[in-house]
């Protein structure tokens, strides 16, 4: 009951959020703030907390949402997001409160569906709910290219959607032909695989893959991720990279190997050989990059390509490093997104070579901090984001990827360099540093990277076992 209660509670509530407009401007942010620091709280308590009702029981669809180890993680990292996204959403929004905090609140349920349901169309139901609000809030409250950017996010993540749920649909009815029963139950379609032929496996594998990779997102299916993430709000950036991203990531880790086991392991090698492409290559196109947060944007792609590899990987260090680096990257690029935020409402603009010439310690000394950790500084959660998931690849394959070491010392190339530029060229004058409002969520961020840099238990042990 909990896990539902935890599910639905922003739902419910965002009526109430949209229609608080009309009576007061500012509350729609401060029922906000309330509702998800409540849903916070409760997501602290969820661990072990299952529902199970039967839904359509003539078609084998059931309402079942649970929550282990890996869903447990997945809901704090949720929470704790949306929570500082709707802090930081008071020095943007100004125009249309009550509908857009209504909408981050419908985002929130859906995310928080993905990440607990076990029957597969209940978990498609919550997929595609996200998709509807990121969307307006992209149109509406975006910049320049906001309706490009809206469409060509539509467009992807919906054609990927489309070719999973044929996939579900292919498991369903293979399941019904082989054993006379209809289910939509992740933990029994995975009989399926002992009895079908290797192309219909790999043909379900890359129906089902599709959805994911084009969530994670892995290269060559990540065009959509950077004119989005420029395009957003802040924070409706810092919601793409640390929630949405790790939609697709969660897909890979539970719902494929759950689904087809042997396919995936048969398939491993290929997924991690596209998560290296998309570590380098995004690592590449973000040294080049003159836009602040287009640098980040590609930056989420290349850590979000370890992760993939870590995945593919197997290895009980694999998973864990994929979690943590998912946990830590949410962190660490929502951070430097509000960064980026707070840059542009000063300078009108994000190009690196303006936004250095004028002084800001406050500000610039977290972006130092965010470009640290973003490289993997020992004490901060990059690096024990990156040791897990390296250890977990080496595991697997010892020292035939021994160069995906190398991302680390990329990454912190085109980080310092931007910091470089940034922060220690020449000055023109000074410009007003960071608000207390602005500070509240960066704060938040940036107490999280410090903990789960020196206190991984926090975040391992509920993946005991895992």
């Amino acid at each position: 009951m909990l896990v539902s209660i935890l599910v639905w509670l922003p739902l419910v509530c965002s009526p109430l959020v949209y229609l608080s407009s009309k009576l007061r401007k500012g509350l729609p942010r401060n029922l906000a703030i309330s509702v998800s620091l409540l849903t916070f709280l409760l997501s602290l308590l969820v661990i072990g907390s299952e529902t199970h009702e039967d839904w359509i029981p003539s078609l084998g669809i059931s309402y079942h949402l649970r929550v282990d180890g890996i869903s447990y993680v997945m809901v704090i990292l949720t929470t704790f997001i949306m929570l500082a996204s709707i802090l930081a959403s008071s020095t943007e929004i100004k125009e249309r409160e009550g509908e857009y905090y209504a909408l981050l609140l419908l985002t929130e349920t859906g995310i928080l569906g993905v990440f607990t349901a076990v029957d597969l169309i209940l978990f498609y139901f919550f997929w595609e709910i996200v998709l509807i609000p990121m969307f307006f809030i992209i149109l509406i409250w975006g910049e320049e290219r906001r309706r490009y950017a809206a469409m060509k996010f539509l467009i992807y993540t919906h054609l990927g959607s489309l070719l999973m749920i044929i996939g579900f649909f292919y498991a369903y009815w293979s399941y019904y032909d082989l054993f006379g029963k209809y289910t939509f139950n992740l933990f029994e379609l995975w009989k399926i695989e002992d009895f079908m032929s290797q192309s219909e496996l790999k043909l379900l594998y890359f129906l089902v893959f599709m959805g994911f990779a084009v969530k994670a997102p892995i290269v060559p299916l990540h065009t959509w991720l950077p004119d989005a993430h420029v395009e957003a709000p802040s924070p409706g950036s810092v919601i793409l990279a640390g929630l949405l991203l790790k939609m697709g990531g969660y897909g890979l880790l539970r719902i494929l190997p759950t689904l087809l086991p042997e396919t995936f392991h048969e398939m491993s090698v290929l997924l991690a050989s596209l998560g290296v492409i998309s570590v380098f290559y995004s690592a590449m196109v973000a040294m080049v990059q003159e836009d602040l947060k287009r640098l980040i944007a590609y930056s989420s792609i290349s850590h979000m390509g370890i992760a993939v590899t870590a995945i593919a990987s197997e290895t009980s260090l694999g998973t864990k490093g994929a979690i943590y680096m998912m946990f830590s990257h949410a962190l660490i690029n929502g951070l430097m997104f509000l960064l980026s935020g707070a840059y542009k409402r000063r300078f009108h603009t994000r190009e690196i070579s303006e936004i250095g010439k004028y002084e800001a310690p406050i500000l610039s000394s977290l972006l130092v901090f965010g470009a640290f950790a973003s490289s993997g500084l020992p004490g901060l959660s990059g690096f024990i984001a990156e040791i897990l998931s390296f250890m977990g690849v080496f595991n697997r394959w010892e020292t035939s990827i021994w160069f995906l070491v190398l991302s680390a010392v990329v990454t912190a190339g085109y980080m310092l360099h931007m910091v470089k530029r940034v922060v220690f060229g020449e000055k023109m004058g000074e410009v007003e540093d960071l608000s207390r409002e602005e500070l509240l969520p960066l704060a938040m961020l940036v107490t999280g990277i410090l903990l789960l840099g020196l206190v991984p238990s926090l975040l391992l042990g509920p993946l005991e076992g895992v």
